[in-house]
């Protein structure tokens, strides 16, 4: 659903300037016109809610990202310490 980037102030405006709608035309435009404005923020909140939601989902991607970068340096900084351990213990038991 795409709307022109138009403001319902001045869709409320339209509605307050035109008579108390003896006319029925008018009556419809009024409810017509009313509708829109409806949609427009209807419209408006679903796109500020889905670029909220795609805000959160790229802070919870960055918090794993991090996460998952942490836990890689500590595994290969166990791996590496593991490795000295072994090349010391060789070490030593070379020189016994």
């Amino acid at each position: 659903m795409k709307f022109p980037p138009f403001r319902p102030v001045f869709i409320t405006r339209l509605i307050r300037i035109s008579p108390a709608a003896p006319n029925p035309v008018i009556a419809e435009m009024r409810i017509g016109l009313r509708r829109i404005g409806i949609a427009w923020q209807l419209w408006r909140m679903q796109v500020q809610q889905r670029s909220a939601r795609h805000e959160l989902i790229h802070v919870v991607l960055e918090k794993k990202r991090v996460v998952d970068n942490y836990t890689a340096l500590l595994s290969s900084n166990a791996a590496r310490t593991a490795a000295l351990h072994r090349q010391l213990k060789t070490l030593m038991e070379d020189g016994q």
